[in-house]
């Protein structure tokens, strides 16, 4: 009998374990190709522009140092590991929680009639994870085309996989008092239906999810008037997704902060060309000035800042 079942369990989770260790071998295969991957193209690039721009050689050793760490094998392979890691979980979880016994997160009983993680949290959580782990991928693959895979990459894909997932959890499980749903019916009844796709999108969409999720909350809105004009990196025309956490790396979040970055900095840390950066630095500045009244001066023919 134990031999019997046996043979009935493992062709059921073969196909599974398979496309576990699939998805997960993406992590550590870019990271092996980039650190084999010649960088002399990028080197020579940067040589010749601050030859043009008669920058202060030093320059050259801060770069020399930011290079050497990014690539030193030790550590970012301490990152692929972590990264590695938090994906194996997160796919088992989904792919193999029934076998392993996890076909629900354990609950705490609140009241006689409500506990927590509600019934269908961990499908809620899997499918987030999954959008978040398919958006990283891409980022990877983007990062990796750029020759610009640093460890930061893969600790801030952990992070955000792990934070699109307990979110998605928590917007669930709250779902009829943000919503304002008092008729009783439960939000773990579209579990089968809407609830895996929103968790999914959640995944993809993290910041979008805790946007809406802090609307609902009037406790976390300040009635208090802005000091100053509301100017999010996304305002710059040519700057997407992936470019934005690029630059949430490096500390700059806003066109405030854009707007007063050093160029050369950014040429030296980044992948964008010297051309790019002097077009985004230029519309930042724009942005800090005019906040959303920038979108009128652009239908007038004005995209960046001069003087």
């Amino acid at each position: 009998m134990p031999s019997y079942s046996m043979k009935l369990i493992f062709p059921e989770m073969a196909v599974p374990l398979l496309g576990i260790v699939v998805l997960t071998l993406f992590l550590p295969l870019t990271a092996m190709t980039y650190m084999l991957r010649s960088n002399d193209r990028r080197k020579l690039e940067i040589n010749r522009l601050l030859d043009l721009l008669h920058i202060d050689p030093s320059y050259r050793q801060v770069y020399a140092i930011d290079q050497h760490q990014g690539r030193d094998c030790s550590l970012l392979m301490v990152a692929v590991c972590y990264g590695s890691l938090v994906s194996a979980v997160g796919l088992t979880l989904l792919f193999l929680g029934p076998q392993i016994g996890l076909a629900e997160f354990p609950a705490v009983k609140l009241t006689e009639t409500l506990s927590f993680p509600q019934q269908g949290s961990r499908l809620v959580f899997s499918m987030a994870f999954l959008g978040a782990y398919l958006w990283g991928l891409q980022y990877l693959f983007q990062r990796y085309s750029l020759q610009d895979l640093l460890p930061n990459v893969y600790y801030g894909l952990g992070v955000r996989m792990l934070f699109a997932s307990c979110l998605a959890v928590i917007i669930y499980n709250g779902a009829d008092a943000l919503i304002g749903n008092h008729e009783g019916s439960s939000s773990s009844s579209l579990t089968s239906n809407l609830w895996p796709a929103l968790a999914f999108l959640i995944g993809i969409f993290p910041q979008q999810g805790l946007r809406w999720m802090s609307a609902r909350l009037s406790i976390l809105i300040s009635d208090a008037p802005m000091a100053a004009h509301r100017a999010p990196l996304d305002m710059i025309e040519g700057i997407n997704n992936y470019d934005l956490l690029r630059f949430e790396e490096l500390g700059i979040e806003t066109c405030y902060d854009m707007a007063t970055a050093d160029f050369v900095p950014l040429i030296l840390k980044t992948a964008y060309s010297a051309r790019q950066l002097a077009d985004w630095i230029l519309q930042a500045k724009l942005c800090a000035c005019f906040g959303a009244g920038v979108v009128d001066l652009r239908r007038n023919g004005y995209h960046t800042f001069s003087i």
